[in-house]
């Protein structure tokens, strides 16, 4: 999926593939068609708000063994509440807002080079340009974030960082350097939940 585009014409889902081809919600048949063949199992399209008590399944690299060698050992699946912290109706894996520091993004292209710092990688609502030393985020739940503009983001946890990041996406190669280099330089405990290789907050307005 992380290979495919999308984007919204008229309020409508429109789906591309690398090779060109396009299909809207208009036609939902064949749209759920052609991403059952390229998936390989059955899938539909539906709508955020149709999705009651949705669940997510993840799995989270092994940092022990990202940290032996350039292998990408996976954890098991491990199944959570889709959006838990995010309003009714909307689709998001945790939160609604995922923030992303210059600094943090610098390090990791650093440790990992070769777009380890591309932050598409990461998929983060803002990327704040600011100063201050890598993964600053760390610090950040419980404060809020205020911007001129008059918005105030409440932030609430560390964002824990699965296997995505490394995988290959559109415009971006497979690099399992971007999680390693997580896994070794800032991997923390987020109270209620574990210790995780973090990289941003996770925040709402």
């Amino acid at each position: 999926l992380l290979t495919l585009g999308a984007r919204l014409v008229d309020g409508d889902a429109v789906v591309a593939w690398e090779d060109g081809l396009q299909q809207s919600t208009l036609a939902p048949q064949a749209a759920d068609d052609a991403l059952t063949s390229f998936l390989g199992r059955r899938v539909r399209l539906a709508r955020a708000s149709d999705i009651d008590g949705g669940a997510i399944e993840r799995t989270d690299p092994d940092s022990d063994e990202l940290l032996r060698d350039r292998r990408l050992v996976l954890s098991e699946v491990t199944t959570g509440q889709l959006g838990s912290m995010s309003a009714p109706g909307t689709l998001f894996d945790f939160a609604s807002l995922h923030v992303l520091s210059t600094p943090t993004l610098a390090e990791l292209e650093r440790l990992g080079g070769d777009s380890s710092g591309d932050c598409r990688r990461f998929r983060p609502n803002l990327v704040l340009d600011i100063d201050g030393p890598p993964f600053q985020e760390n610090a950040w739940p419980g404060k809020q974030l205020k911007f001129a503009s008059g918005v105030v983001l409440d932030v609430a946890i560390q964002t824990p960082r699965c296997v995505v990041p490394s995988l290959p996406q559109r415009g971006l190669p497979r690099r399992v350097e971007t999680i390693r280099a997580v896994a070794a330089t800032n991997r923390i405990e987020i109270e209620g939940y574990g210790v995780y290789s973090c990289v941003g907050a996770y925040a709402s307005v």
